[in-house]
């Protein structure tokens, strides 16, 4: 009996070890090297403390609404002694208070309301956190595609310094352009080295915003142009729209519940006695409670009617303020929109010539090496400057997309 039990035993730990095993498999980890955008935002959904609060603000609001009908205490009393006679009475009585039946659906109302608050922010706070993780995911994108321009220049100028120091052997040049180019290539050295620090920045603040504690890098290192469909307004479905507009829902409800508190309260109550030893007098009573002095509630249920108007305002006022914003983020995008048509059309065909056509006739002679580094720098410049273009293009979108919640 012992060896079975001991085998069966067995046979179930190791089932156990199996079916962790199965589920680990089932459940993989995303790595956090070489993410894609879309990656990245699941990991920082996943480990973002702000949106697990504000999950739970939800599961609290939730829990909530069984507060909406709030009865009072009830009442249960006993009462025992000499009434008119040597017998001994006794008299028990059970009373409940209760709100006027439109007050507790008001509450219920009212909670369903703050219920739908926060989830509004929820949504608000997931958009806030994309529309951080995009823009430094782009920005890095844009830093590691500037230091991919700066190595491109970093070799030709290590083949300018190659090329300057032979000439110079050969007595076919003189000893300033065999310096000029020890000094652009330390110069370029620099610069690599400050845009490598820009990218190791740039990965840290990537990996702030995941909540992880390894190291960050990103697959799409290339820049490209996000995709954009233009809008002309902010509408009702934004999430900074959608949370004031749950704002003033809730105002215009409390106001409702402070004028339903004019309304009288109820009472019932049941009681059963002896008197001079007969048992078994028993009655109810039902009763209400109407509020004479008002100025009290009437001070309230005011102030919860000029809190709702601000809270109407506040929309209105938000409301403008964002089509404003996006009114000034679409003419960037604009801007910024026929700039890139200029590059893409002639500005980059442009660099290239300028590229082929300097390291050519340098190395033919054709040209001294003032007017190659000054082609050159050219060069570089025109793609420098549509990387700025692109970039700016693209955080702009990325800015309009959080203010019409179109993630």
């Amino acid at each position: 009996m012992n060896k079975k039990l001991a085998s069966l035993l067995v046979i179930g730990f190791l089932s156990f070890i199996g079916s962790q095993t199965t589920m680990a498999q089932e459940e993989p980890v995303i790595s956090t090297q070489n993410l894609t955008v879309e990656d990245a935002l699941t990991i920082a959904f996943e480990n973002n403390p702000s949106l697990k609060a504000a999950s739970f603000e939800i599961e609290k609001q939730q829990n909530l609404k069984s507060s909406a009908i709030d009865f009072e205490k009830t009442s249960v009393s006993y009462t025992r002694g000499q009434i008119n006679s040597d017998a001994v009475d006794y008299q028990w009585e059970i009373s409940q208070d209760f709100k006027f039946p439109t007050v507790y659906g008001t509450q219920s109302k009212l909670q369903n309301d703050r219920i739908a608050l926060s989830e509004t922010s929820l949504i608000l706070k997931k958009n806030n956190l994309e529309r951080q993780v995009r823009a430094v995911y782009m920005q890095l994108q844009y830093a590691k595609s500037k230091l991919q321009l700066i190595e491109e220049l970093e070799n030709e100028f290590k083949n300018f310094a190659v090329i300057a120091e032979k000439r110079f052997e050969t007595g076919e040049t003189n000893l300033i352009e065999k310096m000029s180019a020890k000094g652009k290539r330390e110069e370029i050295r620099l610069l690599k080295s400050e845009s490598q620090l820009d990218v190791e920045n740039l990965q840290r603040q990537l990996q702030l915003l995941l909540n992880v504690e390894e190291a960050v890098t990103i697959s799409e290192a290339e820049l490209t142009k996000s995709d954009f469909i233009k809008v002309d307004s902010v509408s009702n479905e934004s999430p900074i729209l959608m949370m004031q507009e749950k704002r003033v829902a809730i105002s215009e409800r409390e106001h409702k519940l402070e004028k339903a508190q004019f309304l009288p309260d109820i009472s019932a109550g049941y009681f059963n006695q002896q008197i001079e030893g007969i048992k078994n007098f028993s009655g109810f009573q039902v009763g209400v409670k109407v509020p004479i002095f008002l100025w009290a509630q009437d001070g309230k249920a005011k102030a919860a009617r000029v809190n709702s108007e601000i809270a109407q305002l506040n929309f209105e006022q938000t409301k403008l303020d964002m089509n404003s914003a996006l009114k000034s983020n679409i003419q960037e995008f604009e801007k910024h929109q026929a700039s890139l048509i200029y590059y893409e059309s002639q500005g980059l065909q442009l660099s290239d010539k300028l590229f082929f056509s300097a390291n050519k006739a340098y190395k033919e002679g054709e040209i001294g090496y003032v007017e190659y580094i000054a082609t050159l720098e050219q060069a570089i410049s025109i793609k420098n400057d549509y990387l700025d273009r692109l970039n700016l293009y693209n955080q702009t979108i990325n800015e309009i997309n959080y203010l019409t919640g179109k993630y």
